[in-house]
């Protein structure tokens, strides 16, 4: 179940929806190989992927909760 704070029409149901929406981004991208100015790079966000997951914790989201876009996933 999502946690119903991603459901708030209020502020702090915003934000986490904006974090969600991040977090699914830096996500999908993460360790995806790319080539940049010639050179091959595989790119790494783990920093911010911990940065976001740090903001929803101060919002109330856990750690091992199921976020939005990972329920979606789940139901296709």
């Amino acid at each position: 179940m999502v946690n119903p704070l991603f459901k708030d029409p209020g502020r702090d149901g915003e934000i986490a929806r904006a974090l969600n929406v991040a977090l699914q981004a830096l996500v999908v991208h993460h360790g995806m190989k790319a080539i940049s100015e010639g050179e091959n790079i595989t790119m790494n966000f783990a920093a911010p992927i911990e940065t976001v997951r740090r903001a929803l914790e101060i919002l109330g989201v856990r750690r091992d909760e199921i976020l939005p876009y990972m329920a979606a996933a789940t139901h296709d």
